[in-house]
């Protein structure tokens, strides 16, 4: 009898410290190449604290410090949504809401309310279970839902006004405790709010998450996006990610994430950026 409880007790203490078979969480950073099962639902949303410390300047080329009594601040919630439609195909929502000022030692401007919000399709096009390798493609497009027009002197717009669309390429790869995520992505942008064409972004990345524990799964991404601007000054950054996922419950976990920026040439760029998160399984 004590032999039998000895063994099952072993078992058991095998079965819970071993990772449980998990339906796939999304990154920290970036997109998932991995599909969710048909009728699942993730419900996920995020705090980002950008720290804008520095804009461009045509005059000079170069990216300066914001002057004396200049201040730009943003506060910015994303309410994601990921549904299984089959077990290779999800559909992506992202529903942003941003409350966002601008000050000078001669104005202030102020906005909050929605901002463009995103669909897409997230396609698996190739899965090579034994090799623990998949590939998926994913189908993306912007909507203008942001105020851009008829604003007062005093607001600001929360969006860019354009209609966007593009596509990227996904591998990913699990090695060992590893998750090892990659993409290319193209956007096609359309006209701002103020009738200019907006040039088209590229963008690349590379991802890698840790199974440290059951628990915590730390991550790391390096980022680079550029747009293709043949009339004008071509933006770009590269920009560092670090963060940290806790699992509460099976299916619920806590999400922290450090961004940095190790170069970057923008109209405006953050020193640094905080997201809190959190993400739901139902």
């Amino acid at each position: 009898m004590m032999k039998k409880l000895t063994v099952l007790l072993a078992m058991s203490a095998l079965i819970s410290a071993a990772p449980a078979k998990l339906t796939p969480r999304p990154p920290i950073y970036g997109i998932p190449a991995k599909t969710l099962p048909k009728k699942r639902l993730i419900i996920r949303g995020y705090f980002i604290y950008p720290d804008f410390a520095f804009r461009y300047n045509p005059s000079t080329d170069k990216m300066e410090k914001l002057p004396e009594g200049t201040e730009l601040k943003a506060e910015i919630f994303v309410l994601k949504l990921r549904y299984g439609i089959t077990n290779r195909i999800t559909a992506i929502a992202n529903f942003p809401i941003i409350s966002k000022s601008f000050t000078t030692a001669n104005f202030t401007k102020s906005s909050n309310g929605l901002g463009d919000c995103v669909g897409a399709l997230l396609f698996k096009v190739h899965h090579n279970k034994k090799q623990r390798f998949l590939t998926s493609f994913l189908l993306w497009s912007k909507f203008p839902t942001a105020r851009t027009n008829n604003l007062s002197p005093q607001e600001l717009p929360l969006g860019t006004g354009s209609y966007d669309y593009g596509f990227a390429v996904l591998p990913e790869k699990e090695l060992g405790k590893w998750d090892l995520r990659w993409s290319i992505f193209y956007k096609v942008k359309g006209k701002d709010y103020q009738g200019e064409n907006l040039p088209d972004e590229i963008s690349v990345s590379w991802s890698g998450a840790y199974n440290l524990s059951y628990r915590t799964i730390p991550e790391v991404s390096l980022v680079y996006n550029r747009t293709l601007n043949s009339s004008g000054p071509s933006y770009y950054y590269l920009k560092a990610v670090a963060g940290v996922q806790f699992r509460l419950k099976r299916t619920f976990l806590l999400q922290t994430v450090f961004l940095k920026n190790i170069t970057a040439k923008l109209p405006f760029a953050d020193n640094y950026a905080i997201w809190l998160g959190f993400f739901k399984l139902i």
